[in-house]
């Protein structure tokens, strides 16, 4: 049993000890016995399924390509549903009951509106980007952004998907990015309906990707000999995937986006080296050689997959030519509260910037919040997300 397993058996075992806790406090501040005793046996049953389940489903879908399923993903959100907002009841008692129970069903409602509406729900983000690099013919140019499909996970996949295509196409951009993720772990959840699908994606100047860390198969694994392929071989079976559906991605490389007879640089890099999962000869990340072709007078876009990239390389010379950088790969943890302009999400624990558009030296970065998602099925404040990124030339 690999490591990776046996911190996701610990990982349970802690949440159990939490769920039989909470349990067991609200089990002694109710006085009628009869109510106790319905109330006890309740959460019992309740546990013990949640938990033999997620033990089964979590060791399961990680064996092989057949196994691929959302069910884990579900059993995840059933213990949330279960126990957060019974922990909310517990804080929110010390202050009143009454506050208590409105704090409990809220939280129960955001759970399930974050489950079944907010997951599938499109929002559209309209931003725009201007500089003096860009060319004039280039006013108004629009670029379609989207991430982190994880196909495997998806509930009502093709349902789901048809209504991404549509989303997109409705906005008629003139480029489409994807900034990798497509699938959770296995080129063959790329299945020819779900190629079908995607391949209807239409934008005059094409439909371009790069590869994100779930892509690449590195969490294989000690078993990548049960699943019949190398992680190297999988990520080739998903290139070759892609070229099919008519998506170009772009490994390490630079081309460039003509409009009459100005043009533009787009550049893409897989997912960086990060040991131990993502050894370098794994992620064959080359920055320098991607940026090395760039014309400094001209206005230059990267797409990579996570923002730690531009986080870790922004002042170092390898950007000097790069304008803009689109990223996703953080999906704001799923879980995002916005008032006005201010925004917060546990993401900003793990990223410097996890949503929306930065600017630093005269660079920008933006980073999507996705359209699947890992872990848990569910989104709270933070829908799928579109972005239609415009672009517009400005006077030196």
């Amino acid at each position: 049993m690999s490591i990776f397993v046996d911190m996701r058996i610990l990982f349970i075992i802690a949440l159990s000890l939490v769920a039989l806790g909470v349990d067991y406090y609200i089990y002694r501040q109710i006085s009628r016995r009869w109510l106790r005793l319905c109330y006890i046996n309740y959460a019992i049953v309740v546990d013990v399924v949640i938990f033999v389940f997620i033990f089964l489903a979590f060791r399961w879908p990680f064996y092989g390509p057949l196994s691929i399923s959302p069910l884990p993903l579900w059993l995840a959100w059933f213990f949330f549903l279960n126990t957060i907002p019974k922990t909310m009841y517990i804080l929110s008692n010390l202050i009143s009951k009454r506050l208590a129970l409105v704090v409990a069903t809220l939280v129960t409602f955001l759970l399930i509106k974050g489950a079944f509406y907010d997951s599938r729900h499109f929002e559209v983000v309209n931003i725009s980007v201007a500089n003096e690099k860009i060319p004039p013919s280039f006013t108004g140019y629009k670029i379609a952004l989207f991430s982190d499909l994880h196909l495997g996970n998806l509930t009502g996949q093709e349902k789901f998907l048809k209504k991404t295509v549509e989303q997109i196409n409705r906005l008629d951009p003139n480029m489409i990015l994807f900034a990798g993720d497509l699938v959770n772990m296995y080129a063959s959840e790329i299945s020819p309906d779900v190629q079908t699908i995607l391949s209807k994606l239409n934008a005059p100047d094409g439909v371009y990707s790069v590869l994100g860390n779930h892509d690449m198969g590195a969490y294989f694994g000690n078993h990548a000999h049960k699943i019949g392929l190398t992680p190297l071989e999988n990520t080739s079976i998903l290139l070759q995937k892609q070229k099919e559906m008519g998506w170009k991605t772009l490994q390490n490389e630079s081309i460039l986006i003509g409009s009459g007879s100005d043009s533009i640089g787009l550049c893409g890099v897989p997912y960086p080296p990060l040991p131990p999962l993502f050894s370098a000869s794994l992620t064959n990340f080359d920055l320098h050689h991607t940026s090395s072709v760039l014309n400094s007078n001209r206005y230059n876009i990267l797409l990579c997959h996570t923002p730690k990239v531009w986080e870790t390389m922004s002042d170092t010379p390898l950007f000097k030519d790069i304008d803009l950088t689109l990223s996703g790969h953080t999906h704001a943890m799923q879980t995002k509260i916005k008032i006005g302009s201010w925004q917060w999400s546990p993401a900003k624990w793990m990223y410097r910037n996890w949503s929306g558009l930065y600017e630093k030296n005269g660079r920008c970065l933006y980073v999507n919040e996705g359209t699947g998602y890992v872990l848990y099925p569910m989104r709270i404040g933070c829908k799928p997300e579109i972005t239609l990124i415009t672009l517009n030339s400005k006077e030196p």
